[in-house]
């Protein structure tokens, strides 16, 4: 085989392999049928005070099981507690959502998917939310509760 030839199917083959580890490292292929979901989800607060994550996404602060997904939010300047909560996507109350439940929390099914849910926690609720009740994204869900309050430790 020619010099040339030889050193340009090396070439690329190794650019093959980078562009099949930055695929699969990217997450951008995936082993059966792909599905884009748009889940357009929008922050819980309203717009104006500026937040910061203190309990991020797959960390061991608090949470624990399918809640080390969770993020805990507080207002940079502390007064988080009254602050209006909003739901952060359209759908369907899954569970929860009720103005005696202890720890103030909603389990919201999306209606772009039925595998997808989002919870919230520590909330004085407005008015009572029944199993299948239907919220629309952005609606006044309650406030957050005081520290020592629905389960709110003051984080």
């Amino acid at each position: 085989m020619d010099g040339k030839y030889y050193r340009l199917f090396r070439t690329g083959t190794l650019v093959v392999a980078l562009l099949t580890v930055l695929i699969l490292s990217l997450g951008l292929y995936s082993r059966g049928s792909a599905q884009y979901i748009d889940l357009n989800i929008k922050f819980p607060f309203l717009s104006g005070p500026t937040w910061k994550i203190v309990q991020g996404y797959n960390t061991t602060y608090t949470h624990t099981g399918y809640q080390r997904y969770s993020h805990d939010y507080i207002r940079d300047d502390g007064a988080q507690s009254g602050q209006w909560v909003t739901a952060p996507i359209a759908g369907y109350v899954a569970w929860g959502g009720t103005t005696t439940q202890a720890q103030g929390c909603i389990s919201l099914r999306s209606t772009t998917s039925t595998n997808y849910r989002v919870m919230l926690c520590h909330i004085n609720f407005i008015t009572n939310y029944n199993v299948g009740d239907y919220v629309s994204q952005g609606w006044l869900l309650g406030t957050v509760a005081p520290p020592g309050h629905k389960g709110n430790n003051g984080t």
